[in-house]
């Protein structure tokens, strides 16, 4: 089995704006489900935690941290990537953290 590991940055999930693309979403998530339709297992890396936490909070307080912003927003990301309309992708995340 061909396994691929996909990388969207930030950029291509806002387009180019302060705000997730939910279209342009949409349509990875079809690309993905197509490979996989054809036998291709996927990895998605992502970013996008950060600006999807400061779009739900309306705000890019510099008192809040980007890993608050990431906590809030990397749920948000994960609902939108389940709600797929049917297709059988399954999100999952890896928590990762540099100890002090």
């Amino acid at each position: 089995m061909k396994k691929i590991v996909i990388k969207v940055g930030t950029s291509a999930l806002t387009q180019g704006t302060q705000k997730l693309s939910r279209r342009h979403m949409l349509e990875l998530v079809q690309q993905m489900a197509e490979l996989q339709n054809q036998g291709v297992q996927l990895v998605l890396v992502s970013s996008g935690a950060v600006a999807t936490g400061q779009e739900l909070l309306s705000s890019c307080d510099p008192l809040l941290s980007k890993q608050t912003y990431a906590s809030i927003g990397q749920v948000k990301l994960m609902h939108r990537r389940q709600k797929n309309d049917g297709w059988a992708l399954q999100p999952q995340q890896a928590l990762l953290d540099i100890p002090s």
